[in-house]
This record gives structure tokens, sequence and C-alpha cells, in this order.
């Protein structure tokens, strides 16, 4: 845990967090693999995760526009929605 919490105090994290707050898609991204992941020490927390992987996909980030739509195609986290996902990759597509 300490090592969790030194990261949390880590100035990088504090501005990712401040970045993704202010609809930066890229830091929201960052921070949704972060939490999905465990990676990079942040405490796994797939709630978290997904919401910030919704947040970067309503920005139009094609990478988790892309993996959201896995998400409801494969019904990971028990969400199974095959409209969402379609829709999802048809985004993806036109870019």
């Amino acid at each position: 845990m300490k090592i969790i919490n030194c990261f949390y105090n880590n100035k990088e994290f504090k501005d990712l967090i401040h970045d993704a707050n202010y609809s930066d898609k890229e830091a929201q991204y960052e921070l949704s693999r972060r939490y999905r992941l465990g990676w990079k020490n942040t405490e796994r927390d797939e709630k978290k995760g997904f919401e910030w992987l919704e947040k970067s996909t309503e920005q139009a980030h094609v990478e988790t526009q892309y993996y959201l739509g896995k998400i409801y195609l494969e019904g990971t986290y028990e969400i199974y929605d095959i409209k969402k996902a379609i829709e999802l990759f048809k985004k993806v597509a036109i870019h």
C-alpha cells in the first residue's frame, strides 16, 4: 500500500487527473488504462477505469471507442450491448 499511496501524491498522477477532469481525452484514456490494469502502481479499480474509458470515448478518442465497443461486444464487466458495440465500431471505421 505504501507504493500506491506514494503514487497518488505523485505530481504526474495529480496532473493526469487534473487534465482528465478538464476533458483531455488522452489523460482520460491513460487513467482508464491505469485503473483497469493496475498499471504504474495505480490501485486496480475496474469501475473507475470503465468510467474514464467512457469519458474518453465521449471525447471521440478512437482507441477507447474501439476498446469500449469490444467490451460491449464481449460482455466484459458483465456489460453486453451489441447495438452500442456496432455504433462504436462504425465510429472507429470512419477514422
